[in-house]
């Protein structure tokens, strides 16, 4: 028997509000569960090093990093991996934070465009 029957069951002898109270009540609970939950499990900062092969969050999917000794840019992505050119390893951070950046602006600009 879930809560819900067990309140229903007794609505006879319990007042409208004090059941309505109790739904609110295990509804609050459990969205404050959820989010601590939540919170718990994305507080942790995920440190990154620059070498060959590590992976790296980018639109949903991971995406191998490759060090590469010339590039046009830093920082490039090709659709499959990112090419990160050796002579910015030491601020390889700086460089992705710029294109995460980069990339959710534009982003922005296409969901606000769409909207007007």
């Amino acid at each position: 028997m879930t809560w819900l029957e067990k309140i229903s069951g007794s609505a006879q002898s319990v007042s409208h509000e004090k059941i309505e109270a109790a739904v609110i009540s295990k509804l609050l609970y459990q969205i404050c569960s959820r989010l601590a939950k939540w919170k718990g499990l994305n507080n942790v900062e995920v440190n990154r090093e620059f070498v060959n092969g590590q992976s790296f969050l980018y639109c949903g999917r991971n995406y191998r990093l490759s060090i590469v000794e010339t590039g046009e840019a830093p920082l490039a992505f090709n659709g499959n991996q990112f090419l990160l050119n050796r002579d910015f390893l030491k601020t390889a951070d700086a460089y992705f934070r710029e294109f995460y950046c980069i990339k959710a602006a534009r982003a922005r600009m296409i969901m606000f465009s769409r909207v007007l």
